[in-house]
């Protein structure tokens, strides 16, 4: 009865997640190359949604991203006519950079504050989402600070008692730095 008829939604997220470029994963990729994350899969025969993050450091890699996620959509629905995939994009946050062009006082003072702790600052570029994005977003320009951690995100995440110890007095150095002005040496 379902011959011609039945249109399995689980399996087109299948074959929606069969059409990523394995090339672009977070496992595939490092430095500034970006990535099609899947994150979570859920549902049913009837209705199966899929998230899936995508992350780059330039904006047009995004929207090329994006773009390629709504042309696997449409290559889906032409194996599979009765069904329809639908593309909802929903920006989550924004690279750093430019948020500290017209304040390098802010990275100043993180400096300094690092410095404070008896160790030389390190600038690194990492791949993820944080709350400093967001809040600089929102007009707080918001570093990234250390933490120390390893392996985040994993079972295995794990962070040193020591490096945590630094990143706090890093904290207390920069509301000190920042609420005497400012001032990085």
């Amino acid at each position: 009865m379902a011959r011609g008829k039945l249109v399995n939604a689980i399996e087109m997220a299948a074959r929606f997640l069969s059409l990523l470029p394995g090339a672009e994963s977070p496992q595939a990729t490092d430095g500034r190359y970006g990535f099609y994350f899947p994150l979570e899969i859920s549902g049913g025969i009837e209705e199966t949604t899929l998230e899936i993050y995508l992350r780059d450091f330039e904006e047009p890699e995004v929207k090329r991203r994006a773009a390629a996620l709504e042309s696997m959509a449409r290559a889906v629905e032409a194996v599979f006519p009765r069904g329809k995939v639908e593309i909802k994009i929903e920006k989550q946050y924004a690279n750093l950079r430019r948020y500290f062009k017209d304040v390098p006082e802010v990275l100043h003072c993180l400096e300094q504050a690092i410095r404070e702790t008896g160790i030389e600052p390190v600038h690194k570029i990492i791949r993820g989402g944080t709350d400093g994005a967001r809040l600089s977003e929102l007009g707080v320009p918001t570093p990234n600070v250390f933490t120390g951690g390893h392996n985040y995100h994993s079972r295995q995440e794990w962070v040193a008692v020591p490096a945590m110890v630094r990143a706090v007095h890093t904290a207390v150095n920069l509301c000190r730095l920042w609420a005497e002005g400012g001032r990085s040496g």
